[in-house]
């Protein structure tokens, strides 16, 4: 079994191949012509604009001489007008202009002879007309008479094109703007790449064509399902640049689908078949490819598409009118028969492969790839234990952060931590390979290591993973709201089971998959916890994760004036998110703080302000958004001001604020600190309750804070759910 480079790298040698001799068309410069691909670089012919233009309404005139003055009267200077040019229209008696003289110009228009400089009409004044209503003369402020020198407000000859210029390269998709520049320059014809014919199957005895009005008969069966991966890929196929030929559905018989291959491998430059790769009886698509040619690979180590089959068809003689590769071989893909798995495979090898075979000769062209970036996961993620896993996600732009993890290179190297660039990655909900909704809003697929090889076995969020854009990144909410409603459904779904302990976590499911016609495969839980892992030690890295409103509160005058540097603050905050940094306290699973955002306040060793901060906090309105519709739980954790000194009151302004008290976290943070210096004794912090929210003094140093919070961590995720759960 392959690993998904690998495969990728055996399609696109097979690609490069197969490229025909006579790759290349001619065709018009025209709006169809965007998307397409140059096969050589086009270069201008003549300049442009091929004279002297005007920038603006206004008059040409004759600029004087360096040094030289115009004459001027009470009226400022005064200029006869003589002709007129306008954009697109013969001169009107375009005679040479002379010193004092001047023409009516419109912008774009060509400058008249003898003229080098436009003076705008806003800065004219004392217009004339003769008895025909034409304008005679008009005067100019002596300032602006001054200003006029050789080329003001004039766009000279071959400024913006000049010939030999390069209008675009050779192997560039073409976008409009350089459909525009072609069309400026007058070419009227490009060479472009030829656009591969690929045809799309479905296979299948259960799968019932679509006609125009809808479903047609599958065979008179009562089980028969509609073909949603004919008209996807064939979608998919147009989007990425090539013909698309739809080659209908093929029944599960040996004969049929050979048949069915053999005739479409004449015909088509690349042939996608979804279906019949798997092990079953009726699965024949693997050996048939075989018997045509040679198969590269039959199976990746990838979730979803393990049967992903990929095959290599000899030319035959194309007496098919349509025929399109006579001269070359066919690139066969046989996929799986679940539409995710038939569009995640289709994204990540057969696009791959279209963009090669109509890209620019002797290489890959820079668009053959899908974009990659690092993205920050906004919620944990448990990885499978023997398969790099392709998660459909929305990803946006939101903060920044480091590396991505090792693990998968999809032909990619592994991104710098400046390719982070403050991106945010949240998966889009259940991730069944039938689920296409799972699709719905992705812009990416995650690209997840595997749990093997001494990988964890589940990312925390706040996790840099590498991410392979299918779409346009997201600056709109509505995307982050569609993964954020998603995520919620998740945790509201009745998968997820109630316990005695009331935490929420989810009963047990088995991970491992099913041998084919042994019934079906036990998928993980919601929450993705099994019954066995239902513990409360957040040492345990299966433990599920609980989604908690954060509010990280740092209680210090120094801070809070800037003259000093908050650095237990924002520790806390990476521990929440499930980062940590060095020397800080380390990140604590089990918890996921919503949205990955911690509200980080500063405020000065003030009594009033401490507990105006904590009180908004705790008191502010919330939707119904934890687990079984309920609130979610709220955590506030304030350091510094814990404290023997006159201004260390955070203590003072927690106190009242607290419905219960919970002395045993107290005693446990004090019991941490004492083990490690016997001035931990002199520590004063209050912890408890009030309303949803958990409220937990810490110290001020990074150091103590690290000892405190190691030390309730282990109970963390379970106080916050016992929390909400009679809400």
């Amino acid at each position: 079994m392959l690993e998904p480079d690998a495969a990728l790298n055996l399609v696109l040698e097979a690609a490069q191949a197969a490229r025909r001799a006579d790759n290349t068309e001619t065709v018009a410069v025209d709006h169809s012509l965007a998307g397409r691909v140059l096969a050589d670089d086009v270069c201008a012919l003549s300049e442009f604009p091929p004279s002297p233009v005007s920038m603006m309404d206004g008059y040409a005139v004759r600029a004087p001489p360096e040094g030289a003055r115009m004459a001027s009267s009470d009226e400022g200077v005064i200029f006869r007008v003589v002709s007129s040019s306008r954009a697109g229209a013969a001169a009107a008696g375009a005679r040479t202009v002379e010193a004092g003289e001047a023409a009516y110009i419109t912008t774009g228009a060509p400058l008249p002879p003898g003229c080098d400089a436009v003076v705008r009409i806003e800065d004219t004044l004392g217009h004339k007309t003769d008895a025909a209503g034409l304008e005679t003369c008009f005067s100019v402020p002596a300032a602006v008479a001054a200003s006029i020198r050789p080329g003001l407000a004039v766009r000279p000859a071959g400024c913006d094109i000049q010939v030999g210029d390069l209008l675009a390269a050779a192997g560039t998709p073409l976008r409009p703007e350089d459909v525009g520049s072609l069309a400026m320059a007058e070419i009227p014809s490009v060479a472009v790449t030829r656009r591969p014919v690929v045809g799309v199957l479905s296979t299948g005895d259960e799968v019932a064509a679509r006609g125009a009005g809808g479903r047609e008969a599958g065979g008179g069966s009562a089980t028969a399902i509609g073909d949603a991966n004919r008209p996807m890929l064939l979608a998919a196929a147009r989007a990425a640049g090539a013909v698309a030929l739809d080659l209908g559905v093929v029944a599960d018989s040996r004969p049929e689908v050979k048949a069915a291959l053999a005739a479409a491998a004449r015909r088509c430059d690349v042939l996608v078949s979804t279906g019949g790769v798997s092990m079953g009886d009726h699965d024949f698509v693997k050996p048939v490819l075989a018997e045509l040619g040679s198969v590269k690979f039959g199976r990746v180590r990838m979730k979803p598409g393990k049967p992903t089959t990929f095959a290599v068809v000899p030319p035959g003689d194309a007496k098919d009118p349509l025929s399109a590769a006579q001269s070359a071989p066919c690139l066969c893909f046989g996929l799986p028969g679940n539409p995710v798995s038939a569009r995640v495979t289709f994204a990540l090898f057969v696009e791959p492969c279209i963009r090669v075979l109509g890209g620019p000769p002797g290489g890959l062209g820079s668009h053959a790839l899908h974009g990659r970036v690092v993205a920050h996961l906004g919620h944990p993620v448990r990885l499978d234990s023997h398969r790099c896993e392709f998660r459909r996600a929305v990803v946006w732009q939101r903060r920044a952060g480091s590396v991505a993890p090792a693990g998968i290179s999809c032909l990619l190297p592994a991104p710098s931590s400046s390719d982070a660039g403050g991106l945010v990655a949240m998966d889009t909900g259940s991730q069944r390979s039938s689920r296409m909704l799972s699709t719905r809003g992705a812009n990416a697929l995650l690209c997840l290591p595997s749990a093997s090889g001494g990988q964890p076995r589940e990312l925390a969020s706040g996790s840099a993973c590498l991410a392979i854009l299918t779409g346009p990144l997201l600056v709109d909410p509505q995307g982050i709201d569609l993964a954020e409603a998603e995520l919620a459904r998740r945790t509201r779904s009745s998968e997820v089971a109630s316990h005695a302990c009331g935490c929420g976590a989810a009963p047990a499911a088995s991970h491992a998959a099913s041998a084919v016609g042994h019934g079906p495969a036990t998928l993980p839980s919601a929450a993705g916890l099994g019954e066995a892992a239902h513990r409360h030690r957040t040492s345990d890295p299966g433990a599920s994760c609980l989604e908690v409103d954060a509010m990280v509160l740092t209680v210090s005058d120094t801070c809070a004036a800037g003259t000093a540097e908050d650095k237990s603050g924002p520790a806390i905050v990476s521990a929440l998110q499930g980062r940590g940094v060095a020397g800080g306290p380390a990140a604590i699973a089990g918890l996921a703080v919503a949205g990955g955002v911690c509200d980080a306040q500063v405020v000065p060793d003030d009594k009033a302000a401490i507990a105006a901060a904590i009180r908004a906090f705790c008191d502010s309105p919330q939707p119904a958004e934890g687990p079984g519709g309920r609130p979610r739980p709220r955590l506030v954790l304030t350091t510094g001001g814990t404290g023997f000194t006159g201004r260390d009151i955070t203590p003072e302004a927690t106190r009242p604020l607290l419905e219960k008290p919970c002395p045993g976290l107290v005693h446990a943070m004090l019991a941490a600190g004492l083990e490690n210096t016997p001035m931990a004794a002199l520590s004063r912090y209050e912890a408890g309750i009030r309303g949803h929210a958990l409220v937990i003094n810490l110290p001020g140093s990074v150091k103590a804070v690290r000892e405190c919070m190691g030390a309730i961590a282990p109970v963390l995720r379970h106080a916050l759910a016992l929390l909400v759960r009679d809400a």
